[in-house]
């Protein structure tokens, strides 16, 4: 019987990453401004939905180039664009964002900063100011971080390793893996792919093992096996 690869059956799907923000991200006046571009034909491409908005991280630096954005809303652009998103989808079920400020409800508007949420930005005196913005209904004041006073790094997520299950993975790069007291790094190279074992939470320390692997002898195995693939094939 002829030998079947499992990964023949694999196929690569077509992803984006959005990023799923409470709508007590934004401020009162910045929802109102949300409401009104969608229904303007926004080159923005600004979407309204019932529970909230949906829109592109890309448009930070044409927004903040020009001037048309909210300030609390162009750093929620910027704060996804910085972690690698390519959408935010504002949902008014969503958890609270860490790193994010957030707005408290009051009887007109959201306008303060949650002094209890935790974000990048609890130094809010040196990053926070108040902005003048004109929307439709009038003049309003925004509380929100100024554009520029915190760079992409800083507004990077640093997220906690998320345990993998028993499956397959690729690691085109290598990549470090923790299993059990146990750092492992997965290495490739223009010669060899390598794996090494090192103590967790000391890979600075001496090596418990390595393996090298030539990629040549690598790619010589998988000629051999499909030529014997190809012979256990029946001929039609």
């Amino acid at each position: 019987m002829a030998k079947t690869n499992p990964k023949d059956f694999q196929m690569p799907l077509n992803k984006i990453n959005v990023l799923d923000l409470s709508t007590g991200h934004l401020s009162e006046p910045s929802r109102i401004f949300m409401c009104a571009a969608a229904g303007n034909g926004n080159r923005l491409g600004i979407m309204a939905r019932e529970e909230g908005f949906f829109i592109g991280a890309a448009h930070a630096d044409v927004a903040e180039d020009e001037g048309l954005l909210p300030p609390d809303l162009l750093h929620c652009l910027r704060f996804a664009r910085a972690n690698g998103m390519d959408y935010l989808l504002f949902d008014r079920n969503a958890d609270p964002q860490p790193g994010l400020p957030l707005y408290l409800e009051g009887p007109h508007g959201a306008l303060a900063f949650d002094p209890d949420h935790d974000w990048i930005g609890s130094m809010s005196v040196n990053v926070a100011d108040h902005f003048d913005y004109v929307l439709p209904t009038g003049k309003v004041t925004i509380e929100a971080v100024r554009p520029g006073a915190l760079s992409d790094e800083q507004l990077v997520i640093r997220e906690t390793p998320k345990p993998l299950e028993d499956a397959d993975y690729e690691a085109p790069e290598g990549c470090w893996l923790s299993v059990g007291e146990a750092s492992v790094r997965i290495g490739i190279n223009d010669e060899t792919i390598f794996a090494e074992i090192l103590p967790l939470g000391y890979e600075m320390a001496e090596s418990h093992g390595r393996i090298d692997v030539l990629r040549s002898d690598l790619a010589a195995s998988i000629e051999e096996e499909k030529r014997a693939l190809d012979a256990d094939s029946p001929s039609l």
